[in-house]
C-alpha cells in the first residue's frame, strides 16, 4: 500500500563551529509549518543540506520493513559539513 508524499522545510543555523537543523512539516489543507524536531550538531559546521529523491516515486512503502529491505527506495537528506570524521 502506498501513500502520498510528505512534504518537509529542512533549515540550518550555524555559528561556523556548530550546526543546528530543524525540519518543519508542511501541511496539505493550511499554509503552515509544524515543527517536528531539532538536530543539535555540536562542534559540527554543516556547510549544505541536499534532498535526494527516493526510487519509490516519492510515495512512501507501507511499513519500515520495507524500506530497511530496499533504504533507496526512501526519500533522504544528505548533509555535507567541514568535518574530517
Amino acid at each position: 500500500m502506498l501513500f502520498p508524499r510528505n512534504r518537509y522545510v529542512w533549515t540550518n543555523a550555524t555559528d561556523s563551529q556548530s550546526s543546528h537543523l530543524r525540519i518543519f512539516g508542511v501541511t496539505n489543507h493550511q499554509a503552515c509549518l509544524k515543527e517536528l524536531g531539532t538536530i543539535h550538531l555540536e562542534r559540527i559546521n554543516v556547510r549544505t543540506v541536499q534532498f535526494v529523491p527516493g526510487m519509490n516515486g516519492g510515495l512512501a512503502c507501507s511499513s519500515n520493513a520495507a524500506l530497511m529491505d530496499e533504504p533507496l527506495k526512501a526519500d533522504m537528506v544528505w548533509v555535507g559539513t567541514d568535518s574530517k570524521t
